[in-house]
């Protein structure tokens, strides 16, 4: 007999498609199963009762509150109470956030068994209590709804008859409301957090490597908070401290090695990682080195706090390494960032196709048919609840020669192309991009440092990548430029223009051509079959019904609308 092992990756996890696996609620709906809604009325009433504390309101709501107000209520309303012996309770109770869509086992268990019909009632303290999620609640809607069970809710003092449409309409807008709730309730949440992150205020979690947790009255807020501090304790077998470790990996970094070769390090002298595990990582070391926690500035999603005053980085505790020393660390493991090789074919429609069905980019993939090998385009998407996308499957070579001719066909029929100069006429001069922005803040930052710095070497750092930046920036506007100065003279000549960039074998210009036409391609699974002679005599070598354009004044037409011709079905 032989036995399957648990797949786990080197650190003992679970692999993804276990936690997927995991993660997946036990509980569904089937439309095609049995919709006739069951009469409890004369069963002995067996009630459910779900108790959850969530991650985000107040202590209040304790367990105890919940069920004492629950029993309060069943009995004054429907005069239900187990002490009677007039019906039995059950109680289900767990704690963790009910908007995410995070597995909650008792949850999923009380679900299972009302779909089995062991229970006639399901009582909460409020619907929030179920769920804070219009996705969960559209699941679970039908599940209780073909159960038959009588939901009581304390807070709105009533029952809610899922067999009426006022029942369905009045859940509906509770939960509606409910999620409501919770992103209020989030945003509050987030919102303090910024506030306390810009007071160097810890907001919870793990000490950072090096710093410790200390109290202090003196942070701009009221009361005593936790801080951070420089953690000096001796702590490694060879009398380091923790902060000592830091300042090392810092030193070492900065003299010119490589995160994997600190990692190397590390793991060969047996330093321990902070929160368990077996062994460093290059990802460990270069997290570290480039935290802004350790000049002394207060951190909040990965996002430093900023002084509104100076529009410069907020010190809010004691620095471990000073900001020269982070910020050469910083240059240097952005220069090592190994360079995106080219792929080995390059197609002119690269950064305009997109999947119709879900709105992602579609990718280069070699497809398999029988004993052949060729390029297509896919959809890989994954969404939430780790479903891919319809499968959208597209031949390359086809699908430019399509392109190709559809072009050309537009430049050399003065209707067609006035059809689409029309269209791009009507596009005002657009905003910058926000990859724009972001390059022309990175160099602004870069030279401001580079004007400030007083270390020559580090000056000169900083205007070498500064004018690294602006050559990107240049080259981002230029191809920009490029791309509406051909959308806007298309004329007759543009074909032979069009024709000698296509067979270029650096693919760029064509690019730049197509992307001033079109603002995305969008292709769509082949639904139905079509006459592919008739098709392929008008000179077409992909179905022209899958194809959908949108141009650049945000108008979307199917192709053969555009073209005016339609492709006949096969009989």
């Amino acid at each position: 007999m032989t036995t399957t092992q648990t797949k786990t990756n080197r650190r003992g996890r679970p692999t993804k498609a276990e936690a997927a696996i995991k993660n997946q609620a036990s509980w569904s709906y089937d439309p095609r199963a049995n919709t006739e809604r069951p009469d409890l009325s004369g069963r002995f009433p067996k009630i459910a009762v779900y108790k959850r504390i969530s991650m985000l309101v107040d202590e209040s709501v304790t367990f105890e509150r919940q069920h004492m107000e629950v029993m309060q209520f069943l009995k004054n309303a429907y005069g239900l109470d187990p002490e009677s012996g007039n019906c039995t309770i059950t109680v289900f109770e767990e704690e963790g956030s009910a908007y995410k869509n995070l597995k909650r086992p008792a949850f999923d268990a009380m679900i299972d068994a009302i779909a089995a019909g062991e229970y006639t009632h399901l009582a909460s303290y409020e619907i929030e209590r179920l769920f804070r999620n219009t996705n969960v609640s559209g699941r679970v809607t039908p599940v209780l709804e073909r159960s038959g069970i009588t939901i009581c809710v304390k807070q709105l003092g009533t029952k809610i008859d899922l067999a009426s449409f006022e029942g369905k309409m009045q859940w509906q807008l509770f939960a509606l409301m409910a999620e409501k709730s919770s992103k209020d309730t989030s945003d509050r949440q987030s919102g303090s957090m910024i506030i306390r992150a810009g007071y160097g205020v810890k907001r919870g979690g793990y000490d950072p490597l090096g710093l410790k947790t200390v109290k202090s009255t003196d942070t701009g807020l009221s009361g005593e908070r936790s801080v951070f501090a420089v953690d000096d304790d001796p702590f490694y077998a060879n009398g380091w401290s923790k902060a000592q470790l830091v300042r090392e990996i810092f030193r070492r970094v900065s003299e010119g090695h490589s995160c994997s070769s600190v990692m190397t390090w590390l793991n060969a002298n047996n330093f321990p990682l902070p929160q368990g595990g077996e062994f460093w990582s290059s990802g460990h070391v270069k997290r570290i080195v480039t935290n802004p926690i350790y000049v002394g500035v207060g951190v909040h999603k990965k996002q430093p706090n900023i002084d509104p005053k100076t529009g410069e980085w907020k010190v809010t505790h004691e620095p471990l390494v000073d900001r020269a020393l982070f910020d050469k660390v910083g240059l240097l493991v952005e220069g090592r960032k190994r360079k995106v090789k080219a792929s080995v074919y390059s197609t002119p429609l690269s950064g305009l196709l997109y999947c119709s069905d879900c709105g992602h980019r579609l990718y280069n993939h070699t497809a398999q048919s029988r004993n052949n090998r060729y390029r297509a385009f896919r959809c890989n998407t994954v969404s939430l609840d780790n479903t891919r996308c319809s499968g959208v499957l597209i031949n390359a070579e086809g699908l430019e020669e399509t392109i190709y001719d559809l072009t050309m066909k537009i430049l050399a029929n003065p209707a067609l192309a006035k059809k689409l100069t029309d269209r791009i006429a009507a596009v005002e001069v657009s905003a910058p991009t926000a990859q724009e922005v972001e390059l022309i803040n990175r160099v602004s930052e870069l030279r401001s440092r580079a004007a400030t710095e007083s270390d020559a070497e580090m000056a000169k750092m900083f205007s070498e990548k500064a004018a690294e930046k602006e050559a990107e920036l240049s080259q981002l506007r230029n191809r920009a430029e490029l791309s509406q100065r051909f959308a806007k003279s298309l004329s007759l000549a543009e074909a032979d223009v069009f024709e000698r960039v296509w067979n270029e074998v650096d693919k760029t210009n064509a690019q730049i051509a197509l992307q001033g036409l079109y603002s995305r391609i969008l292709i769509s699974k082949s639904q139905a079959k079509y006459n592919w002679k008739t098709m392929r005599a008008r000179g077409w070598k992909t179905d022209l019904n899958r194809i959908t354009l949108a141009f650049q004044d945000g108008t979307v037409m199917p192709l053969v609308d555009f073209l005016a011709e339609k492709v006949e079905k096969a009989a």
